[in-house]
């Protein structure tokens, strides 16, 4: 009897043990409040149903969400919603943040870093001050980031994907600065565009970089400008119609490519365009192919 009553006793505690030795189960959590206010904060209660972003969890914005408003332009090209907003030095509680088609992740905090794993599907990533993202930053579809006045948006974050990331002004002349490790992405930087009046957006590296990425300016009307203060490689680039064949390119070289208006380049690095490993690949087996031919003939 004894020891069928510490069996009993025992069930319960070793069911609480195995239940803890389980690991919680990820959920993906869609956006319930558009952040409309200027002191909203991506990891408030109230945008993710009440419950606080915890790190187990996936989280998506919503243009349908509560509180959304009528089709608003950003200035960068997009109309948004809803939106995600983030004031301060916060990292996002999370373990992902998406941001959808007519969203946008809104950036108010003056001079704060904002850290999260930051997935951008077709929606927008816009910056009203001088501010700095770490952490990861993605897409493998669209995504638009940029800022206005003479702000400057530095992206500290691990860059990855495939996909596109639009770089803009809304206004004014701003600049946009890579400082990650951009190593994992394989897409496109496109500079320029934006809304009806676009400002002039700079892109800027502050190190030497060797891209598995493409860079294209130059097509969207407005002039703006790639500073190369450093040594950049990337696998093509593209001005306006134009496709660079594999070369180091000075910025002298740069400015006078056709379309170039003024000095559209600037700084005393270099611009390295090396051929896709798919070329490198087709050109090494015609010099193999040709060299057989010879030695046969």
């Amino acid at each position: 009897m004894r020891r069928k009553a510490l069996l009993s006793s025992l069930l319960p505690l070793a069911g609480f043990i195995l239940i803890s030795l389980v690991p919680n189960q990820a959920a993906t959590i869609l956006q319930t409040n558009s952040q409309n206010s200027t002191g909203d904060n991506w990891n408030a209660t109230a945008a993710w149903g009440g419950t606080a972003p915890i790190g187990t969890n996936d989280y998506v914005t919503n243009a349908a969400a509560t509180g959304a408003f009528a089709a608003t332009a950003t200035g960068l090209g997009s109309t948004v919603t809803s939106r995600v907003r983030n004031t301060a030095t916060t990292p996002f509680g999370g373990n992902s943040l998406t941001i959808v088609s007519s969203t946008e992740l809104l950036l108010r905090g003056n001079g704060t870093t904002s850290s999260g794993n930051i997935i951008v599907n077709g929606g927008t990533v816009r910056s009203v001050f001088s501010s700095a993202l770490t952490g990861n930053l993605s897409t493998i579809t669209t995504g638009i980031v940029g800022l206005g006045g003479t702000n400057t948006l530095t992206i500290n974050s691990a860059l990855t994907g495939s996909g596109t990331f639009f770089l803009r002004s809304s206004d004014g002349t701003p600049t946009i600065r890579f400082g990650g490790d951009l190593s994992g992405f394989t897409g496109t930087l496109q500079i320029g565009g934006g809304g009806a009046a676009p400002g002039v957006v700079t892109l800027d590296f502050d190190q030497n970089y060797t891209l598995l990425a493409s860079i294209v300016m130059g097509t969207a009307g407005t002039l703006d400008v790639l500073n190369l203060d450093q040594a950049i490689t990337v696998n093509s680039f593209q001005f306006g119609a134009t496709i660079l064949a594999p070369h180091q390119y000075t910025v002298a070289e740069l400015n006078a490519l056709p379309g170039v208006v003024g000095s559209q380049f600037t700084g005393n690095g270099t611009l390295t365009v090396v051929p896709e490993p798919s070329a490198l690949l087709l050109g090494g087996l015609s010099s193999f192919l040709l060299i057989r031919r010879r030695r046969v003939a």
